[in-house]
């Protein structure tokens, strides 16, 4: 899962071949005959939003490149023609320029005209709920936190209830309050190391890391926050596994159906998806990878943040109550 982010694009990303997204609205054969090529690639695509879905959400640099409409004829006075070209906003400088340079070469080969392709101002975002890689790296994150939320952090609670550690706690003179919130903070450090370490490897597809940190702590903290009532709850590790299994797949599939199948499902199942936690919280991840956040973000803040406090009232019922 860690590397995930740096093998998908040799995994997905097809040919490493120039590639170069073209919006021909003026059908030149020039362009036709271009895309014929096998030592280069040529993305002909019919709109500008949809050159922008494309270039944002490829796996590798890519190119996008707007034809004028006096492309294809033939100027005799040798005019410069210029054409607007756009990339991804995660792609270095240096790779832009080199993807430039090689298709002015051969736009200027097929067309015996000088070409310039200008992309100053031409950096591309996605936008929300659009686009693979924001998919796939929220998706990614989210998984990662349950499984260590809902995995690790049960398995050291019910390993210091049977070394009565935590009994040693409850009667030492810390607070209820302060025992909870100790075994809350390490979890969410085993939470964030992992976290963490996915975001610095998948860095350049990140726009706002404020959101990012953000994110990642309430998932984290909510993730903890089951933990550790699993823990309480069960003292068996056998029952624990069960139904720590159980209630992952619970959680990650309404994942993977808001991410693949939403617009498909029933009006009434749309409604609930934004309430399960994982859903908010893949989509409060995602929202750090575009570059507008719509105001649907707070909606998921409210959600985290409420579902978090009551987990945590849970806990604490759950610890005054244990017969440690």
């Amino acid at each position: 899962m860690m590397v995930s982010g740096l093998a998908l694009p040799l995994l997905l990303g097809g040919r490493n071949i120039p590639t170069a997204v073209v919006l021909d609205s003026y059908n030149s054969p020039l362009v036709r005959e271009m895309s014929s090529r096998n030592d280069f690639s040529l993305r002909l695509v019919s709109s500008q939003a949809e050159l922008e879905a494309v270039v944002t959400s490829s796996l590798r640099p890519v190119l996008g490149i707007v034809i004028p409409p006096d492309f294809h004829q033939v100027d005799a006075a040798g005019r410069e023609i210029e054409m607007a070209g756009y990339y991804a906003y995660w792609v270095n400088s240096r790779r832009i320029s080199g993807l430039v340079a090689f298709f002015e070469a051969q736009l200027r080969e097929a067309s015996g005209q000088e070409v310039r392709i200008a992309v100053k101002g031409h950096t591309i975002y996605p936008q929300a709920k659009s686009g693979l890689l924001p998919s796939l790296l929220a998706t990614n994150q989210t998984i990662l936190l349950l499984l260590i939320g809902l995995s690790v952090v049960p398995h050291l609670m019910l390993e210091e209830k049977e070394t009565h550690t935590l009994e040693l706690l409850l009667i030492s003179p810390a607070r209820l309050g302060e025992v909870v919130v100790g075994k809350a903070i390490a979890g969410v450090f085993y939470c964030l190391c992992g976290a963490l370490v996915i975001f610095l490897l998948n860095q350049r597809w990140i726009v706002h890391w404020e959101l990012a940190v953000a994110a990642l702590l309430l998932g984290a903290v909510w993730a903890v926050g089951a933990g550790l009532l699993s823990g309480m709850v069960w003292e068996n590790p056998s029952l624990l596994n069960l139904w720590t299994g159980l209630l992952l797949m619970v959680l990650v599939v309404p994942l993977l159906v808001s991410e693949l199948a939403s617009a498909r499902l029933p009006a009434a199942v749309q409604a609930v998806l934004p309430w399960i936690p994982s859903v908010a919280m893949m989509e409060l991840i995602g929202f750090s990878l575009v570059e507008a956040v719509p105001a649907v973000l707070w909606s998921n803040v409210g959600i985290l943040l409420a579902e978090s406090l009551c987990l945590y009232t849970l806990v604490l019922w759950r610890v005054r109550r244990s017969d440690i």
